[in-house]
Formats: structure tokens, sequence, C-alpha cells
């Protein structure tokens, strides 16, 4: 065991706040960008070549999107640990620390595979300008592994070790809750978590030099639907570029975990994470926070590179601020009213009359 440092759980703590309270609203905002962008998109017979790829990757920013939401929604638990010295009431109640780790074992790995999708369709349309990729079989596929990612958060309900059932725990060195797993079984889940996690970046990577190198010899034109798809294509290697620097901790922690666990030669987390960030800190900080920032950061990597969408944030942003300024007006004008009324002379009198 080693000692926790306040300081660093309060840095910890108004990390999650700041980005999980900007990180909500602009989210939000997104998924009505993108509903909004599906909704013209399906007004439109017969869609071109280049409104059906926008269809398309528009599907895919909307899982993003309600994936990264998911992520951020779920932060409040750890916020509360970190601030109640390591004792939250929450992850403290079994029902609730089950659901949370069972998400847990599905959004992260969701987000691995949507940005490997985006990133792979994009590269794909880079080098065959002509092919067509239909928005059925994207969602089927997105479905599909949904669907294996739920069956294998939910496979401990039927499996059991040594006669108990698996269980999910919280550990205040890791600040979370997570699948309390041994043997076999803890085994082949480690494998496929490093499989599902850490693999998928390699593709990911070579998606994104491949697509660099393609743009680089393309002709920069932004007036025209080449210009729009070659602009297109770098907001994903954006996406992407920032998904490998933010998950890359989170691959290589779970390798070390997993080798050390899988071969045996350690039995206690102390015995590998043999300091006190690296056995308090480094776990939360590679597998929920690194993805909670991601998940932050991806709207402004939104507004920074797609016009519409900034666009319509402006809109938003000035009625949000003209409709500030009139309510303050509106009560300034109460304000006045009742102060005037209250040192006119004649009320005055009046109130003095009434007293006597």
């Amino acid at each position: 065991m080693y000692p926790v440092s306040e300081a660093g759980d309060r840095v910890m703590a108004w990390i999650y706040i700041i980005t999980t309270a900007i990180g909500i609203p602009f989210n939000c905002l997104s998924l009505w960008y993108f509903l909004k962008q599906r909704h013209q998109l399906s007004q439109l017979h017969p869609l071109n070549l280049y409104q059906k790829r926008s269809r398309v990757f528009n599907l895919v920013y909307l899982f993003i999107v309600c994936n990264d939401l998911v992520i951020l929604g779920t932060t409040f638990p750890v916020i509360e640990g970190f601030l109640r010295s390591r004792n939250p009431v929450l992850f403290h109640v079994h029902v609730f620390c089950t659901v949370w780790g069972i998400l847990w074992n599905i959004a992260p790995f969701f987000s691995v595979f949507l940005v490997l999708l985006l990133s792979v369709i994009r590269t794909v349309t880079l080098m065959k300008p002509k092919i067509s990729i239909t928005h059925t079989r994207v969602r089927a596929v997105i479905l599909l592994y949904l669907t294996f990612l739920v069956s294998r958060a939910c496979v401990f309900l039927v499996v059991r070790e040594a006669g108990t059932r698996v269980t999910h725990i919280y550990t205040p060195n890791d600040q979370y809750c997570w699948e309390d797993r041994s043997g076999g079984y803890e085994r082949v889940q480690l494998s496929l978590a490093v499989v599902l996690l850490a693999f998928p970046i390699l593709p990911i990577l070579a998606s994104c030099i491949i697509s660099i190198a393609l743009i680089a010899r393309a002709p920069a034109v932004r007036a025209n639907p080449v210009g729009l798809h070659r602009r297109a294509s770098i907001t994903i290697i954006l996406v992407t570029s920032l998904y490998i620097l933010l998950n890359f901790p989170t691959a290589l922690n779970y390798i070390f975990y997993t080798r050390f666990r899988v071969s045996g030669t350690h039995t206690e987390m102390s015995d590998v994470y043999n300091s006190s960030f690296l056995y308090n800190y480094s776990w939360n900080i590679s597998f929920v926070l690194c993805i909670v920032v991601n998940a932050f950061c991806n709207p402004f990597v939104y507004l920074t590179r797609m016009e519409l969408y900034r666009a319509e944030f402006l809109r938003k942003g000035r009625i949000m601020r003209n409709s500030v300024i009139e309510n303050i007006r509106a009560t300034s004008v109460v304000l006045e009213k009742r102060v005037s009324g209250y040192l006119d002379p004649q009320v005055e009198t009046n109130r003095d009359t009434v007293l006597e």
C-alpha cells in the first residue's frame, strides 16, 4: 500500500469536474447538430456519391457523440470518490457499481471501434474515390459489434469461478469499479481486452499515415465537393490522431498489466505498481481520465474543422447571449420601477399616513 496524496486527489477531481461540465453541453450541441444534418440528408433524393458518404460519416459521428456522452455522464461517482478521500457513496452500492462496471466494459472499447471504422472508411474512400459504402451496411456492422461488446461485458452473469459468481468491486487505489476475476476467465478477458484496445491502434495509425500521404498529393481546393471531401478527411485525421494520443496510455497499461497477470510472476498490484503515483493514479488516469479527456476534446475538433458546425455553434451562442441580455434588461426595468416606487414622495407620504 502507498499513501494517497490529498492534493493529487483534488487536482484529479477538478480535472474531471471541468471536463464534464464543459464536455457534456458541447457534446449535446454536437448531438443536436449531427441529428439535424442527418434529417437534412434524409430529405435529399436521390443522393449523389458525396451525400451518401456524408450520411455514412454522419452515422459514425452520431455513435461517437452518444458514446462520449455516456463516458462523460459516468464521471460523477469518480469525482465524488476523489472529493471524499476515496470513500464514495455510489461505488459502494453494489448494483450501481455493477452497472458502472458494465458500461466501462463497453464504452472505451466501442470508442476504439468507432474511430477505427471512421479512419478505415475515410482511407478507403481516398484510395478509391468512386467506391460506394452504404449507410445500411455500416449501421449493421456497428450494431453487431455493439452487441458483441454488451455480451462480453455481461458474460460474468453466467460465469462462476471456484463455485462463486464473478462480481464487480470498488478499489480505492483504482478509484472505479471493475470486474473481480481470476483464473482462466481472467486470462481470457484480459487477453481479449488487449486485442480490442491495443491492436486497433496499428490499423488506425496506418490509415492515418496513408490518408495524410494521399491528401498531401491531392490539390488543395475548397470550392467544390472534392475540396470539401479533402477538408473532411483532414478532420477525421485529427480525430484519429487525438484518439491515438490519448488512448495509447490505456493500451500500454493494459498490455503491461496483462503480461504480469498471465505470467503469474506477481500476485500483488503493489509488486509491479511500486510507487504512490503508479499504485494510486496510473489506472485511473490511463483507463478513465484519458478516455474522458478524449470525449471532452472531440467537440472542439468539430468546432475548429467543421464550418457548418461552427456556424451553428455561433448562431446558438448569439441566441443565448441575446436571451441573457434581454433577461438582464427586463430585470433592470423591474428593479428600477420598484426602486422609484419606494422613493416616490407621494408613496412615502401615504406610508407615513398609514403608520399614523
